[in-house]
This record gives structure tokens, sequence and C-alpha cells, in this order.
């Protein structure tokens, strides 16, 4: 093995063959990967806590800190639980997982296409999506984080990174409850710095927000830290010009999002149906965020006529990503017990399609940096 901390491209996993190192963070690692039997892409994430194990040459891990790694793996394994309930055709839902290598492994339905960070990245001018684009992929993320949050799941690391877009252009939600995910600074509500606060779904929905944002300003959002040091210095909020600028375009979506990065969460909109009751016109006054009063972020003037939308090149025409065969409804997953031997533990999913999310053709995708890889 040349790379002792990743598996390598080939490297067998019962009946899955790993195509591609995807990423991953201190706790876990990604992989594309090829069910052999079924002849369809997956997204594999092992349980690698870097300060707690080690990769032999044969793959397996040998623990440095087996406490460590009994707490981390425990929560693994609780998340793991909860994201197989969690079935909606806009989150990449977790169809089985087993143990192997000393450490265990979850499997993701793949959500084909590729990653809104990839898409933003390559959009142009300036890394902005066009606002009917906007307005077609927010109403199922917003349906996906209702039914999340009605089961008690917040996804807790929403970002362009986490967000696919599939060959349709519908938005696939990814890793959706994952408690271990290393959260990006400008999308991390304040109240889960260090899971410090009140943890609800309003802490999904000003990632939601900050995920907008970037959409619609083509920056990344200053961290919740940076903009309370520069209000408790008495300057403006570092997001307040850019908000005014959207406001002045499409000042629904603008108060929205507004709305969502309140610091303060009793002012934040507290959850999907209080957003879309902004977007809809229904919300009752807000409250105006104390944290923001000295920098008005929340009195943005009444805007002009709304312009047209600008031409904006359109990342969902030819995007590139994996072939697919599209169906009508929900798959039906079926996994069947483990069996002995390296395939221990290793469900066999049976996917058929009665729609969407959508089935992959046999053909592999070209493995590379923009074929919808996360890096998480």
């Amino acid at each position: 093995m040349t790379d002792q901390q990743n598996l390598p491209n080939g490297f067998l996993l019962g009946k899955y063959s790993i195509q591609q190192e995807l990423g991953g963070n201190e706790n876990s690692k990604l992989y594309l990967a090829l069910d052999n039997q079924l002849k369809i892409y997956a997204i594999i994430e092992e349980l690698f806590p870097q300060s707690s194990v080690s990769r032999n040459p044969d793959g397996t891990l040998t623990k440095t800190n087996i406490d460590n790694f009994n707490i981390v793996s425990n929560t693994f394994n609780s998340d793991t639980q909860k994201m197989m309930t969690l079935v909606h055709p806009n989150v990449s839902q977790v169809v089985g997982h087993f143990s192997f290598n000393e450490t265990v492994y979850r499997i993701f339905q793949h959500p084909g296409g590729e990653t809104l960070e990839s898409i933003l990245k390559k959009t142009l001018p300036g890394g902005i999506l066009a606002d009917n684009q906007v307005a077609s992929i927010l109403p199922p993320i917003l349906d996906a984080l209702r039914t999340g949050h009605s089961q008690n799941i917040l996804h807790n690391n929403l970002n362009p990174e986490t967000i696919f877009i599939d060959r349709l252009g519908n938005p696939v939600l990814f890793k959706f409850g994952d408690t271990l995910a290393t959260q990006k600074p400008g999308y991390l509500a304040p109240e889960l710095k260090e899971w410090q606060g009140s943890v609800g779904p309003w802490s999904d929905i000003f990632a939601l927000g900050a995920v907008l944002y970037r959409c619609t300003t083509g920056k990344d959002p200053v961290s919740a830290e940076q903009r309370k040091e520069e209000i408790s210095s008495g300057n403006y909020d570092p997001l307040k010009h850019n908000l005014d600028a959207l406001a002045s375009r499409v000042p629904t979506l603008a108060k929205a999002i507004k709305t969502s990065l309140f610091l303060s969460v009793k002012s934040r909109a507290q959850d999907a149906q209080s957003f879309k009751a902004i977007l809809d016109n229904t919300a009752a006054p807000g409250v105006a965020d104390p944290g923001l009063a000295p920098v008005g972020l929340q009195t943005m003037a009444p805007p002009p006529q709304d312009p047209a939308s600008p031409q904006i090149f359109d990342p969902y025409a030819g995007a590139p990503g994996l072939n697919l065969q599209k169906g009508g409804s929900q798959p039906q997953y079926v996994v069947e017990p483990p069996t002995s031997g390296p395939d221990a533990g290793s469900p066999s999913i049976d996917l058929q399609k009665g729609g969407s999310p959508p089935q992959y053709a046999s053909e592999p995708p070209t493995p590379g940096p923009d074929a919808g890889s996360p890096s998480i």
C-alpha cells in the first residue's frame, strides 16, 4: 500500500471495490466504491479517527488509543442508525453498514452529479447562481430539512460541499445527521461552536442561510465569531453590504437569508416552515436581533423594482457526472443479513427503482476532482 492513510484504488471491501478516495476529516474517510454485484456506485465512509489509529499494510487498523476509538465509534454507529431511518428523495440515504479492517463502514447511496461547491466554482460571473436556479433548489432542500427535523435529526454540516446537484438539477443532501462532521466556519451557527447553547432546527436554518448567501453573492459568509467581534467593536456586520445589495434584486429572498443568519437564536427563523413562510410573505413580523442592532443588518430599505434576473451560465446544462437512468419514485432498499468471511456484516443492497433518486448505469465515471467529490 503506497499511502498508509488511505485505502488504495481497487481495494476490496467485501463486494465493494474502492475506485477513488474522496476526502474526509479527522474522524473518517470517504471513498467512491463500486458494488461489483449490482454494478452501481456508492460512497463508503470509513471510521478512521486519526488520533487513535494507524493503518497497517494490509489495510487493517491498529488502535493506538482504544478508549478514544470506542467513544468515536459509538457516536459513528449511533449516527449511522439514525441516518438509515431518514428516507427522502433529496437526501443521500445510508443504505447499509458493516465491520471490516478492525473498524466500521457505512454505505451512502451515491447522489450523482457534483457538489454545489464544484458548480459554484465553475459558474460565471462571480460564482453566483441565477435567481431561478436558487428558486428551483430551495424548496426540495427545505422539505428535506423539514423531514429530518420531524425525526429529531439535524444535518449538522450543511454547506456547498454537502449538497449535490444531480444531472436533472435536483439537490441531494449528503451526510445528513453526521455529528462527527468538521463544520465550515462561515456555515456554523454560533450555538454549534463546540455544541454550546441551544441547538435545534434553527441551527440548520443558519447554515441554509449561509449556503444561500454564498449562492447569491459569490462569497463565503464570514464566521459567526468574526461577525460578533466586528459588531462588538461598533462596526457594521460584515454581511450587511452584500445583503443590502441582494435586497435590491430579490427582496424576499434577501429577507429570508438575513433572518436565517441572525446570531441570536430567538431572532432567527426557527425551522424550515418559518423560513418558507418568509418566502411566501406570510411570516409574522420578526424580532430585531439585539446582536445586530448596532449595525442595522435588519434595517434594509424597501428596494426599487426588482430587475430581471441576470443572464448567468447555467451549471445544470451538461454538468459532468454519472450516467443516469431515471425512474419514478423513492427506491426500495432491502438490506440482507451479513454472511461470514470478508463480506461479514456487508449488506446486500437491492436497489429496485421506482424512481428518484436516480439509478446509475454500469459504466463507471471517470474519477477526477470535479466528479462530485465532496471534501468533508
